[in-house]
């Protein structure tokens, strides 16, 4: 169970992965929520866009005894329990409501101070995509939102693998994707709990698939 410390807000920052990533000491267990961000990172070091009142934040954790795998699809179930919203996951990282991205979520983990750390940053569109009603943009809800995060990413590090997975699957729209590996439309069966799936070419890496919005 992680052992969460009392969440911190900046009203601007570049980006509240770099904010972590440049502290020392470290700030673990804390997340970092910011009002507004001008430098965003997303996957692969893209710009994340957001505008004043979306879900910006960042946390950090010792990640030891956890593989990425397993850090991601319990940060995705936290974040859609924490929301309560109709979205859907669209693997490995974002968060889809009718048919387009709202939310992506950025994990690195990297060696500091002799300590595997896991930095995990989360943006979600509130505005632009109307992921909640304007009426809950408020700023108790954030807190909230956060709360609940908070207790679903603890119970969800804590749950077993197999139940993980399943859930996790239970929210991917298979409809809604194209998925291709080295260029090539497959076909694929669900995620298993060592992060393979069976596919049209074979058993292969989740990590190894590329998935994209139809």
């Amino acid at each position: 169970m992680m052992n969460w410390k009392t969440p911190m807000t900046l009203s601007s920052t570049p980006s509240t992965q770099t904010y972590l990533k440049t502290q020392r000491p470290l700030i673990l267990n804390t997340i970092v929520r910011a009002d507004a961000q001008n430098a965003g990172v997303g996957t692969h070091q893209k710009k994340w866009v957001s505008d004043l009142g979306d879900l910006l934040f960042s946390f950090a954790f010792a990640s030891q005894a956890f593989n990425a795998g397993t850090i991601m699809v319990a940060v995705s179930l936290a974040l859609l329990d924490a929301l309560d919203e109709p979205l859907a996951i669209k693997p490995p990282n974002d968060l889809i409501k009718d048919g387009h991205k709202c939310g992506g979520i950025l994990i690195e983990q990297l060696l500091i101070e002799d300590e595997m750390i896991c930095l995990v940053g989360i943006g979600v569109n509130f505005v632009e995509k109307k992921v909640v009603p304007a009426s809950h943009l408020q700023p108790a809800s954030f807190e909230h939102i956060l709360e609940r995060f908070q207790s679903a990413f603890s119970n969800y590090l804590q749950t077993d693998i197999q139940t993980l997975i399943s859930r996790y699957n239970q929210h991917i729209l298979w409809d809604q994707l194209r998925i291709s590996y080295h260029g090539h439309v497959i076909t694929t069966k669900p995620l298993e709990p060592d992060f393979y799936c069976e596919t049209s070419l074979g058993r292969l890496p989740w990590a190894h698939l590329n998935f994209e919005i139809i």
